[in-house]
C-alpha cells in the first residue's frame, strides 16, 4: 500500500502543555495556540491520514540515563477508519508529552509525521519530527 510521505507537517504545536485528559480539552489549547500564532489554516476536522492503525516513531533524549532513547507505540482511530488532523495531535501529545517533559525548556514544536519506508504488522510506521 503507497502511504503519504508526509503528514500534517504545516501543523503548529508545541510541545508545552501536559497531559490532556479529553480531546476537547486538547482541541481548546490548540485553537488558542493556532490564535496566538496567527496561524487560521489549521482544521482538526480534516483527515490526517486514512488508515485505522499508525506506529509512531520518536528520539528524544533521556536526561536522567544521559542518552538519546527511541520509543516507538502504535495509536487507533476512534472511528477504526481514519484519523482526523485533531484526534492525531492529541493521541500523539498525550503519547510523548511525559518523556518530552524533561527537554521543555528547548521548545519542542510538532514538525509532522515522516513515512519511514517501513510497516510493523502491516501497519506503517511515522517518525515523529520534532523541531527545536
Amino acid at each position: 500500500m503507497m502511504y503519504p510521505k508526509q503528514i500534517m507537517s504545516n501543523t503548529e504545536w508545541l510541545f508545552s502543555d501536559g497531559y490532556n485528559q479529553t480531546v476537547n480539552e486538547f482541541l481548546e489549547k490548540a485553537r488558542i495556540h493556532c490564535e496566538n500564532m496567527s496561524v487560521n489554516y489549521w482544521n482538526p476536522q480534516e483527515i490526517a491520514i486514512n488508515i485505522s492503525e499508525i506506529y509512531i516513531r520518536y528520539s528524544y533524549w533521556n536526561e536522567s540515563l544521559e542518552e538519546n532513547e527511541c520509543n516507538i507505540f502504535l495509536l487507533t482511530a476512534d472511528n477504526k477508519s481514519y484519523f482526523t488532523q485533531g484526534e492525531l495531535l492529541f493521541k500523539i501529545h498525550n503519547a510523548v508529552e511525559f518523556n518530552l517533559a524533561e527537554n521543555l525548556e528547548e521548545h519542542i514544536h510538532f514538525g509532522g509525521l515522516a513515512f519511514c519506508e517501513e510497516e510493523k504488522n502491516n501497519t506503517p510506521v511515522y517518525e515523529l519530527v520534532l523541531e527545536s
